[in-house]
Order: C-alpha cells, then sequence, then structure tokens
C-alpha cells in the first residue's frame, strides 16, 4: 500500500505544493522529522558548494521557496519518496457565489462559470431562495 504525503508552502502571492508517496506509514510527526531532514541535507550541501545555487543567498538567509524544489529531490533520492502523479485537477476562486454568475462577474474564471452553469435551474433557485429567506430572518432579528 502506498502513503499519500503532501509537502509545500503558501504566501501572500503564491504557493506550490507537491505529493509525494512512501510505502512506510507515517505520522504527522515522523514526516515533519523527515521535512526538516531533507531541508538540513539541502542547506548543508549549499554550505559545502555541491550544490552551487546562487539564487537561494541572501543577506537574511535563504526562504523555503528558495529552496522548495531542491528539497522535494532530496526526499525523492535520499529519503526514498515517489511523485505521485495527479491525473486531473478541478479548483475556482471560492469566494463568489456557485449559483449566481454576476457574482464577482469579472473573476470568477472559466471553471466556477463552467460549475455556475451545470447546476441545475431547480437547485439554483432553491437555494438562492433559502439563502434570501434566512439572510430576511437574520435582519428581522438584528435590526
Amino acid at each position: 500500500m502506498k502513503y499519500v504525503y503532501c509537502v509545500g508552502y503558501g504566501s501572500y502571492e503564491e504557493s506550490e505544493f507537491e505529493y509525494l508517496c512512501s510505502n512506510e506509514c507515517l505520522d504527522k510527526y515522523q514526516f515533519r522529522y523527515i521535512v526538516h531532514n531533507a531541508v538540513n541535507d539541502v542547506l548543508k550541501d549549499i554550505i559545502e558548494g555541491i550544490d552551487t545555487d546562487t539564487r537561494i543567498v541572501n543577506e537574511n538567509g535563504p526562504s523555503y521557496q528558495d529552496i522548495h524544489d531542491k528539497v522535494i529531490i532530496k526526499l525523492l533520492e535520499k529519503y526514498n519518496f515517489t511523485k505521485l502523479n495527479v491525473h486531473a485537477e478541478w479548483s475556482c476562486f471560492g469566494w463568489p457565489s456557485i449559483t449566481d454568475n454576476n457574482d464577482w462577474e469579472k473573476q470568477r474564471g472559466d471553471e466556477l462559470n463552467n460549475l455556475c452553469n451545470n447546476i441545475d435551474e431547480d437547485i439554483k433557485h432553491d437555494i438562492n431562495k433559502m439563502c434570501v429567506l434566512k439572510e430576511m430572518h437574520w435582519r428581522k432579528l438584528y435590526d
């Protein structure tokens, strides 16, 4: 049996995640320990001149984002993880309404618009009616 692990980072502007597999079932502390070891290995490679990528050296030291790809390679090569091949992915902008194409009209994106267009009109009508009634109820309680 293969176990799946996710390694990544997030920032205000971007994020990156890699899904890796292993035959070992690790708890989150064991996995964290291995990732920390891989980070230390990458930093040692830089110190020892094995890795000469100077783009990651700055006055504050490297960020995790700077070395993420190298950590993934280390996890694959030294810690016996394998990449999980994802055959399909689906995601959309999560804030706008899924039943109203006019909500956040300019920022919705194709996936969200496609989803909205594929929700049955009866379901859209019923859920929107329910939301309006709930909002009216809350306004009446708190006005």
